[in-house]
C-alpha cells in the first residue's frame, strides 16, 4: 500500500522524459524467472538537476518472450501512474526476447508505444560480457583470488581492520574509504 502512494506521488512529480531499464533474472530459491523495472530519468526537483534511477517493480513471468516482458513493463509502468509519451529510452541486454528486432521488448514498446523510445544496449552487461572473458584465464583468476583473500583476511577480523585503518592513516592517502571492497 505505502508503495503504491510512493509512486503515485513520484509519478505527479514526474512530468520529464524517462528511459526504461529492465532485465530478468532466474530466482534460484523458487525457480522461477524475475523482472526487475527501473527508470532512469534527470531529476530537476533537487537542487542541482542530476541523473536518477528509481525502482519501480519486480515482476514474476510465465515465460520470457518478447511479448510476455513487453506486457509486465507495460503494467509497472501504468501501475506506476506514468506517462507512456514520456519514453525516450530503453536499456536491456542482448538477449533476443530483449533486444531483437522484430519480437525484441524493444521493438514491441517502439512500434506500440513510443516511436522516439530509443533503445541502448546496457553497458553493465557489455561491460560484465567482458569481464567474464578473461576471468577465465588462470592468471587473472589467481590475481582476483588473491585480492579477494586480502579482502576476507581484513573483513573477517575486526582487530585487523583496526590495523589497517591506522596503516591507511599514515601514508597520508587522499582516500576517504578506509575499507577494502570484496
Amino acid at each position: 500500500v505505502m508503495m503504491k502512494q510512493l509512486l503515485k506521488q513520484f509519478a505527479k512529480d514526474l512530468n520529464a522524459p524517462y528511459a526504461i531499464i529492465a532485465d530478468e533474472v532466474t530466482d534460484k530459491s523458487a525457480n522461477r524467472e524475475v523482472l526487475t523495472v527501473c527508470i532512469r530519468f534527470v531529476d530537476e526537483i533537487s537542487e542541482a538537476p542530476c541523473i536518477r534511477e528509481a525502482f519501480l517493480d519486480f515482476v514474476h513471468l510465465e515465460r520470457i518472450t518478447g511479448q510476455q516482458i513487453a506486457g509486465k513493463i507495460f503494467e509497472s509502468i501504468s501501475a506506476a501512474g506514468l506517462n507512456f509519451s514520456c519514453i525516450r529510452g530503453q536499456s536491456y541486454d542482448g538477449a533476443s526476447s530483449m533486444s531483437a528486432n522484430k519480437a525484441g521488448v524493444q521493438a514491441i514498446v517502439k512500434n506500440r508505444v513510443n516511436e522516439r523510445a530509443q533503445f541502448v544496449h546496457c553497458h553493465s552487461h557489455v561491460l560484465n560480457l567482458s569481464i567474464c572473458a578473461p576471468c577465465k584465464e588462470p592468471e587473472i583468476a589467481n590475481v582476483l583470488g588473491e585480492i579477494n583473500e586480502a579482502y576476507y583476511f581484513f573483513h573477517m577480523s575486526p582487530k585487523r581492520q583496526i590495523h589497517f585503518e591506522k596503516i591507511m592513516s599514515l601514508c597520508e592517502l587522499d582516500q576517504k574509504s578506509t575499507k577494502l571492497k570484496g
